[in-house]
């Protein structure tokens, strides 16, 4: 009987590895965005079996989505090596092949500084096959180049509407967050507070976790004499970053200024929790986080060159 069993859990085990199984289990996780997940199933499914043509061709569907056409050209050759019958597999390796060339031209094309031909290839590769997030990323890139920030936007989120996890254009959002983010600085320092405050609300249109920029804003609004929205965009910041001691030492002292003794006093304290050396700054003459003290030296303006 005990063998019968263990022979069982063997046989269920072994069962649960089949490459039909594990080839279902890297779909699954590739559909709900389990990118890494999905690549070591169906790389186990060729471990498993190497000559098994259906996980080379996901694994070629999965690069492409990744934008990695070496990759999704060396697993679709793979595929037809396997099955040189397979009709479908010759299909698509004539649909990369024509994806590939496209995108190679329009590559080129920003080398030699042809913008207005390269992004009509990638045009062209995003009607004929708009599932690709390579193609807006690309025209994207180009109107980023052009100046152009607007359209790049468009095509950056026109991108990880295809591909959520498309982390070149993250970056390049979080770039022309940045670019705008130093310009509203740079009014800032100029003393210009409408301008620098109508460009940091932009900074948090394009990224909402800019957390600096909600920062800025709260700076703004203290200079203002409205501590209650300062306040607000203090809170903000630090809940898109929970470490961030500065958003509660510049909320204590705009709390302290609306006479919130205990708000303040908790603020204070959380500063210095997060951060022991900012208690040399929080305990300067005259300051004791017992009664609030006044005498809080200003708080600081983000520098742009920080970031």
């Amino acid at each position: 009987m005990y063998k019968l069993l263990i022979q069982f859990v063997l046989f269920s085990l072994l069962s649960a590895q089949t490459p039909d199984v594990l080839l279902q289990n890297g779909l699954d996780m590739f559909n709900n965005g389990d990118l890494e997940g999905a690549q070591a199933a169906l790389e186990d499914a060729l471990q498993f079996d190497p000559t098994f043509a259906p996980a080379m061709i996901a694994l070629s569907k999965m690069h492409l989505h990744n934008g990695d056409m070496q990759k999704t050209q060396e697993y679709i050759r793979k595929a037809i090596d396997a099955e040189p019958e397979n009709q479908d597999y010759r299909e698509e390796f004539e649909r990369l092949n024509e994806i590939n060339t496209l995108m190679a031209d329009g590559q080129r094309n920003m080398q030699t500084g042809n913008l207005s031909a390269a992004y009509e290839s990638y045009r062209i590769v995003l009607e004929k096959f708009p599932f690709f997030a390579e193609a807006p990323y690309s025209m994207g890139l180009i109107k980023y180049y052009e100046g152009d920030f607007e359209e790049a936007l468009k095509h950056f989120n026109q991108a990880l509407a295809l591909n959520p996890f498309h982390e070149k254009s993250m970056q390049n959002i979080f770039n022309i967050a940045k670019k705008k983010f130093n310009f509203a600085s740079q009014a800032y320092k100029n003393k210009d507070f409408e301008g620098a405050l109508d460009n940091y609300v932009e900074v948090l249109k394009i990224d909402k976790t800019f957390y600096q920029a909600h920062y800025q804003i709260g700076r703004i609004k203290s200079i203002m004499g409205d501590e209650s929205a300062a306040i607000e965009h203090y809170l903000a910041a630090i809940e898109i970053l929970p470490t961030f001691y500065i958003g509660y030492y510049s909320m204590g002292r705009s709390q302290r200024a609306i006479d919130d003794i205990a708000g303040a006093i908790k603020s204070m304290e959380s500063a210095i929790e997060i951060n022991p050396r900012s208690s040399s700054t929080l305990r300067a003459p005259g300051f004791s986080t017992k009664t609030c003290l006044p005498s809080l030296t200003a708080a600081p303006a983000i520098s742009a060159s920080k970031l």
